[in-house]
């Protein structure tokens, strides 16, 4: 395969350099953020939980459940055999996971856009989605986030663009192998690395073909082999204890149980992706694309004026002017709202309006933009950099970026030099308005996080009241204690973060006691298996759960009604963290029960 007119790549030592230089911008993030990352209820302890159980012999979708692929699991069981359980063991490999990331988006992004591009894009994954905290949930950064198969899905689809754009390069069977691996391991991790990863491929393929070269069958065979061989790995493992029927079930789990539907809230999925309002969202995500591609259009015309101007120290005068206006514009971005509605939308411009000669002379361009877009997919309607943003929208962030530093100043002639300089200061000063509310948001949020939840290598810092759940955490590990509680440990409807610091198994493998675990008559039988081996300690706390579509947990069947009667039946209050009921008062509680003695 006969390499295409790339981009000119600088020395290796100016991209080692930007590669340092951003894992030392990093560090000031990490440290205000450091050991604020987890939270205190919500998945979390999820993961905390499934790599402490696994580490004790036992299995990943029998005894503990899990609706993502297997591989990050049980490298977070194995890590838990050989270091002991600890939240610090999965962070530090997370960071090590996101080090790697940073220097693959540096490599990927010179290629397409080069130097500066790779240094925007790198910059945008660090300072915007790296640590940051937006919101008082947590889970939502890569040192600790909401599942850890984000961290490794994100290197597996940049690993993937990598071997695709080598092999566009240079052809072999060596690198379609690796290409192959890479998308195979996003097929045991999460179903949005999936769907991205299946855009890039084939895209390359459709690019191959275009220049009229067709894969040669060594290279077809790679690829495929490198696709099958994580999932087949997985079966191989899980077939010498449960069968080989079940262990393909669970080596596909990453999206057999999506095409079945059987872990899929229908309700919480339209929320996530902004489908409960879809005309509207569709509006608004129009009227920001719209707005911001005037906008840069307008920004255009004017510096190519200013540029042009007889009087140099005019023109000078007013690109300080415009530069300071666009830094001050953004500035004022609100950070879970706006500009964010737009990406999805100017990555689908961009790719509509490449030209065929460009696409083929930097496939880069084209695989890394309709990654972006796919990782998008899920929040198609409702485009944000808060919640699943700080991944989902990472892609799409990281090429506008790269396009605004890299391509929009070479919208003008390369004559008017002083044109061009302003349209890149205008995108810098852009990024560094809105990378400025995001920090002071990220800051402000963090520097309240200041109750200590956990001891040790489990120590980590949440929100104290009015924010309940770390003081509740606390009370309840507290009577736990003071009671000399052992055996297992029921939390309701969800709360694995205390079964893990207290190292009390929970009696059923659901990870939370609602949503797809309760509904379709999955809530008798878990109130039938309940039966069968009850737990010696029950902890019940309120949550939020209206995301889900539940206004009040056991309000009805199917939302937690046969499970609160169950437990109504078989067990006593032992204390209660504000006095007042979990479920019935506006506020909430948190209750510790104990199993009503047996009597004859």
């Amino acid at each position: 395969m006969v390499p295409p007119a790339h981009h000119p790549e600088p020395r290796l030592w100016r991209s080692l350099l930007l590669y340092a230089g951003l894992l030392v911008l990093a560090g000031p993030f990490l440290a205000v953020s450091w050991r604020s990352w987890p939270d205190e209820i919500v998945d979390s302890g999820r993961e905390l939980y499934t790599a402490w159980r696994l580490s004790l012999g036992e299995h990943l979708y029998r005894d503990i459940d899990c609706v993502y692929g297997p591989l990050a699991q049980t490298w977070n069981g194995w890590l838990f055999r050989r270091f002991g359980p600890g939240l610090m063991t999965l962070v530090a490999s997370n960071l090590v996971v996101f080090a790697l990331l940073l220097g693959l988006v540096v490599v990927v992004f010179r290629r397409a856009w080069g130097l500066r591009g790779a240094a925007a894009a790198g910059s945008v994954l660090v300072v915007l989605c790296g640590f940051r905290q937006l919101g008082e949930t947590g889970n939502y950064n890569y040192a600790f986030p909401y599942a850890h198969e984000v961290p490794w899905g994100m290197l597996a689809l940049f690993g993937l663009v990598f071997g695709l754009s080598s092999w566009l390069r240079h052809g072999g069977a060596g690198w379609a192998g690796a290409a192959g691996l890479c998308w195979g391991l996003c097929w045991v991790l999460k179903p949005e690395f999936i769907f991205a990863g299946g855009l890039a491929v084939a895209a390359a393929i459709a690019l191959a073909r275009r220049r009229g070269t067709r894969a040669a069958a060594p290279d077809g065979s790679a690829a495929v082999a490198g696709l099958l061989l994580p999932t087949l790995l997985f079966t191989l493992s899980a077939a010498r204890q449960d069968g080989w029927a079940r262990g393909w079930r669970e080596a596909t789990t990453a999206w057999r149980l999506v095409l079945a539907g059987e872990a899929v809230d229908p309700r919480f999925q339209a929320f996530l992706s902004g489908w409960n309002a879809p005309w509207t969202n569709f509006v608004t995500h129009l009227e920001w694309t719209v707005g911001v591609l005037v906008s840069l259009l307008a920004l255009t015309s004017v510096a190519q004026r200013l540029g042009s101007l007889r009087w140099r120290w005019l023109g000078l005068l007013g690109a300080g002017i415009l530069v300071a206006a666009v830094g001050w514009t953004f500035s004022r971005a609100h950070v879970a709202d706006g500009w964010p509605k737009s990406w999805l939308g100017l990555l689908l411009l961009y790719l509509l309006t490449r030209s065929r000669g460009r696409a083929d002379a930097q496939p880069e361009r084209v695989l890394l933009v309709l990654v972006g877009a796919g990782l998008m997919a899920r929040m198609m309607l409702w485009g944000r950099l808060h919640h699943f943003g700080f991944y989902q929208a990472a892609g799409a962030l990281m090429v506008v970026a790269a396009v605004l530093v890299s391509e929009w100043p070479r919208w003008l002639p390369e004559s008017n030099r002083l044109a061009r300089r302003l349209l890149l200061a205008s995108a810098v000063a852009a990024f560094a308005g809105y990378g400025g509310v995001v920090v002071t948001a990220s800051t402000a949020e963090l520097r309240q996080r200041t109750l200590r939840i956990g001891t040790g290598a489990d120590a980590f810092h949440a929100r104290p009241p009015p924010r309940p759940y770390g003081a509740w955490l606390n009370f309840a590990q507290e009577v736990l204690r003071r009671e000399g509680a052992t055996g297992s440990l029921l939390v309701v409807p969800e709360g694995l973060m205390l079964n893990y610091l207290t190292r009390m198994p929970s009696p059923v493998p659901p990870f939370f006691l609602f949503s797809f675990a309760t509904r379709n008559g999955a809530e008798a039988e878990l109130v039938a298996r309940l039966e069968r081996t009850p737990p010696d300690w029950i902890v019940a706390l309120s949550r939020n759960l209206t995301e889900y579509g539940i206004s009040r947990y056991g309000e009805r069947e199917g939302e937690g009604r046969l499970l609160l009667d169950w437990i109504d039946r078989h067990y006593e209050r032992v204390a209660s963290a504000e006095g007042r009921h979990p479920f019935s008062s506006r506020d909430g509680d948190l209750w510790v029960l104990r199993r009503r003695p047996i009597t004859e």
